[in-house]
């Protein structure tokens, strides 16, 4: 099944996403106001590439935010991204996802919360990396060398 995703912010991971996404033929828009992305994504990218602010409604309008199965707000502001998801919304777009790099974001919760700002799903690219990197240091490694079995195991 074919998902209709828009993508806003073309810079290296958003570029990467858009790849995976349409090496699995999904059809990928993406969004972006640096020129030298916009005209690298279009070259070497199979997806349509607009240029100009996530958050300007023709632009989005144009990108087909009326009906996308997904949105995905990877700008390198968190400001950009939450509203980009709070517009997103008001067109009734489901889910949106953002990247949101402000710990302060995630310190207080009971003050306020990002689904109340109308992102649906969250991603920490410094939380997430701590969390891989504790993985591989749990992860066992060969460290020691036991003998049993007068050296036969």
């Amino acid at each position: 099944m074919s998902l209709y995703i828009i993508i806003v912010g073309l810079g290296q991971v958003g570029q990467h996403l858009a790849k995976v996404l349409s090496r699995e033929n999904h059809n990928v828009v993406g969004i972006e106001t640096d020129p030298v992305c916009c005209q690298e994504a279009g070259e070497n990218l199979d997806i349509q590439v607009l240029q100009g602010q996530g958050t300007d409604c023709r632009l989005l309008e144009k990108a087909g935010i009326r009906n996308p199965d997904m949105l995905i707000a990877l700008t390198g502001s968190d400001d950009q991204n939450v509203l980009t998801c709070q517009m997103a919304a008001r067109y009734g777009a489901r889910p949106k996802i953002g990247r949101i790099r402000n710990p302060v974001f995630f310190e207080n919760p009971p003050f306020f919360t990002l689904s109340q700002w109308d992102v649906d799903v969250t991603i920490q690219p410094e939380e997430e990396t701590a969390k891989e990197i504790v993985l591989l240091i749990k992860r066992s490694a060969a460290t020691d060398v036991l003998e049993f079995a007068q050296n036969k195991v």
